[in-house]
């Protein structure tokens, strides 16, 4: 039953997290205004980051394994959060890391 439960919540799940076409899941831009306190100049930066890694995960060359797959989206993720940090306060981006640390438990539950 639980293996069942758990196959379950993978599948409803996966298109949240991607999807065929490549793209890797985003943040929404909105609902971390109101969490850091963005002005509307921080929204417009972090839209244009979250869509340059849109983009950029479309045009990467399709891994040949689903590890290497992971590894990659791992490295743009990465990448993504590095950018993020430069636009965001140091309040902000501790603020960030605890929401970032919370979304992980969440999705861990």
């Amino acid at each position: 039953m639980k293996n069942i439960l758990i196959i379950i919540s993978f599948i409803i799940l996966l298109p949240l997290v991607t999807n065929a076409a490549g793209k890797i899941a985003m943040p929404d831009v909105r609902k971390h205004k109101t969490e850091l306190n963005l002005t509307s100049d921080q929204m417009e930066r972090l839209n244009t980051i979250y869509n340059n890694f849109q983009a950029r995960a479309k045009l990467q060359a399709p891994a040949e394994t689903g590890r290497q797959r992971m590894e990659q989206r791992r490295e743009m993720r990465k990448e993504m959060r590095k950018e993020i940090g430069k636009v965001l306060t140091k309040e902000q981006r501790q603020a960030y890391v605890q929401l970032m640390r919370d979304k992980r438990q969440e999705q861990q539950r």
